[in-house]
């Protein structure tokens, strides 16, 4: 049988490397599942982590359930361990609904029973494909973490059961570019793509090529490079001022009259000068890369919100919710990704900002401290943050220009005796090559450790005084990759 799921699926399906078909179906059996219990008005938990995928992935659920007029809790969580799961268990849901946690699926079920799902995009042993109750992208043959989200696999199961909620795929695009699944080329592929499509389809979208300063259609110049952190440059972002005198360096007029310009405004000369005025802060001594290969691309813009809001830009739209996630703000996250921000959005734009301003200030640190890359892996470590923002400050770091061309490792301090590593794929590096997540598991495997991830990420808990062996054995794995592949 052969499942239909638009034109968007046949459009991009040529490029697609796994089965889509085998996908759909189980995205389908699922979906059953999902709209039994609505319908039944079951009492549903929705557990989450504090990321914007997390965040989307829940609320591509809760609003499926809220269309089948079911009922729902949404919980954040930290760490899905074994006590975690059986307090969970214990309030005895009927059905538990996991969004992007890491989770053991064996664990699960052993805990659960028959009454859960489970969203992801973490790469994932043979044996959890035998799950009927997990949807994740890695089963059949497709990248976590390279072309889909948790949000992605949930979009597909939501649609599977109502075709109107289409009106959603702008969320899993949010989440692949929250996730930097646009990669080296600015642009989203293979299932990210489809979602773009259907995105277009329903008029939650607009789809264009150009420079990626975030919200530039609708913003002042200035103010649009101070959002913008992908590439991230310290000394620019949340930093109006700089920005504004970066700008104003070039003959290139900000306003007309009175007004202030934004990107269409500029003529093509105008905005040719403008790169050029980036170009020698994203070029770097280890790379030759060239500047518009990471501010060049396709431009995502949220047609339905507010031109000059922080939720416009699709890009930019991520960096809000990873900012209510790392403050511990989940549900508000969930809530925005609704559509309901009502009186919030002016508090949450302020979370957004003071999240740029921290970000930007133990950015700084990492890079004047000058970790240095061995065999392509750059580690900081003794990091004193908690782990919501570590995963965030990874992301922002290796969106350096100064780090390019490496896997970069953070270190947060000890706890307890542990350390947590996360790790991520510089901007610049092709995501279809990288198995970071798998490495990283590897590597933890050898120092008797937990870790795993995806294509572009992966993480890591370790004992203190392993920290230094797994950072060897994940350069070992990295170099394992690249002869496994015939490179150097």
């Amino acid at each position: 049988m052969e499942v239909r799921h638009g034109d968007s699926a046949a459009r991009v399906s040529r490029d697609l490397t796994g089965d889509l078909q085998g996908l759909l179906r189980k995205t389908e059996k699922v979906g059953q599942s999902l709209r039994k219990a609505s319908r039944s008005r079951a009492n549903i938990l929705v557990v989450a982590p504090y990321t914007a995928d997390g965040a989307l992935c829940a609320g591509i659920v809760t609003e499926a359930v809220l269309r089948k007029e079911g009922r729902f809790v949404v919980r954040g969580i930290d760490e899905a361990g074994p006590d975690a799961l059986d307090a969970l268990q214990k309030e005895n849901f009927d059905l538990y609904v996991f969004c992007g946690v890491n989770c053991d699926s064996k664990q699960l079920n052993e805990i659960f029973k028959a009454k859960w799902l489970s969203f992801q995009d973490n790469s994932m042993p043979v044996s959890a494909s035998s799950y009927e109750q997990v949807l994740n992208p890695w089963e059949f043959g497709f990248q976590g973490g390279g072309e889909t989200s948790a949000s992605g696999m949930a979009y597909l199961m939501v649609k599977s059961i109502d075709e109107s909620l289409i009106s959603l795929a702008w969320m899993p695009v949010v989440a692949c570019l929250s996730d930097g699944l646009d990669g080296a080329s600015r642009r989203l592929s293979g299932l990210g793509k489809m979602f773009v499509n259907d995105a277009l389809e329903s008029h939650s979208l607009a789809l264009s090529e150009g420079l990626i300063l975030y919200g530039a259609e609708s913003k002042p110049l200035h103010l649009a490079l101070a959002s913008t952190t992908r590439p991230f440059i310290p000394i620019l972002v949340g930093n109006r001022e700089g920005c504004f005198a970066t700008l104003n360096s070039t003959d290139v007029k900000l306003k007309n009259d009175s007004a202030w310009k934004n990107l269409k405004d500029f003529s093509p000369e105008e905005v040719e000068t403008v790169t050029g005025a980036l170009q020698p802060l994203i070029a770097t001594q280890s790379s030759s890369l060239a500047v518009n290969k990471v501010i060049v691309g396709e431009v995502y813009v949220l047609q339905r919100e507010e031109r000059g809001s922080a939720l416009r830009d699709a890009r930019e739209y991520g960096d809000l919710l990873q900012a209510c996630a790392c403050s511990g703000r989940i549900a508000e996250a969930v809530s925005v990704s609704l559509g309901e921000w009502g009186s919030m959005l002016a508090d949450i734009e302020r979370v957004l900002a003071d999240h740029r301003g921290r970000l930007r200030t133990v950015v700084q640190d990492v890079v004047k401290a000058e970790p240095e890359a061995v065999e392509g892996v750059l580690f900081a470590g003794g990091l004193d943050v908690n782990e919501r923002f570590l995963m965030a400050l990874v992301d922002a770091t290796a969106a350096v220009p100064k780090f390019y061309g490496n896997i970069v490792l953070l270190g947060s301090v000890p706890k307890e005796g542990k350390v947590r590593i996360c790790a991520r794929a510089s901007l610049d590096m092709g995501l279809s090559d990288a198995r970071v997540g798998e490495i990283a598991r590897q590597a933890a495997d050898q120092v008797d450790a937990q870790g795993g991830g995806n294509a572009s990420g992966g993480w890591a808990v370790i004992a203190e005084s392993k920290a230094q062996s797994f950072v060897k054995e994940f350069r070992k794995g990295l170099k394992r990759e690249h002869e496994d592949k015939g490179g150097s």
